[in-house]
């Protein structure tokens, strides 16, 4: 089903961007990702990881700046997606990565070269607080970007 930007970002989170997110499951699961799951928990806006996976977090401020946060065993990771253009997963690295709608077609591709330019080395450093995209997969007329997850 292919949908603009717009109507990605107006899904309602969490179950129907979940669902919308399953056409692509094969897809990413070819490139060694897999999607977050809708929990069906009381907390309707969150995804978990798969059950199976025990993914690896990215350092966050808690991990980078509390101490006593380091050694702490972390069970479940999960996202809070704020629109349906962005689906958390486990990275082939078995890490938490957020997987984004970047561009479908021509709708998209200014943003799209805004993130490659800021991703580019020379754009690494400490002043940029961008969160950077890490990689790029294509699927059809479609670019989708990943970063990691950065917890707040």
């Amino acid at each position: 089903m292919t949908r603009s930007l717009r109507e990605w970002r107006e899904l309602e989170v969490v179950a129907p961007a979940r669902a919308a997110w399953e056409q692509f499951e094969p897809f990413f699961e070819q490139h060694g990702y897999r999607l977050y799951m809708h929990s069906g928990s009381q907390y309707e806006g969150h995804v978990t990881a798969p059950p199976d996976c025990n993914p690896t977090r990215a350092e966050d401020q808690y991990g980078r700046f509390l101490p006593e946060w380091i050694d702490r065993e972390r069970k479940h990771s999960y996202f809070f997606p704020q629109t349906g253009i962005h689906m958390a997963a486990v990275s082939p690295s078995n890490t938490d990565v957020v997987i984004r709608i970047m561009a479908i077609g021509d709708e998209g591709q200014d943003h799209l070269a805004l993130m490659r330019a800021l991703a580019a080395p020379e754009a690494q450093v400490p002043e940029n607080h961008t969160l950077p995209m890490l990689a790029e997969l294509k699927k059809d007329d479609i670019v989708f970007a990943r970063s990691l997850i950065v917890y707040a």
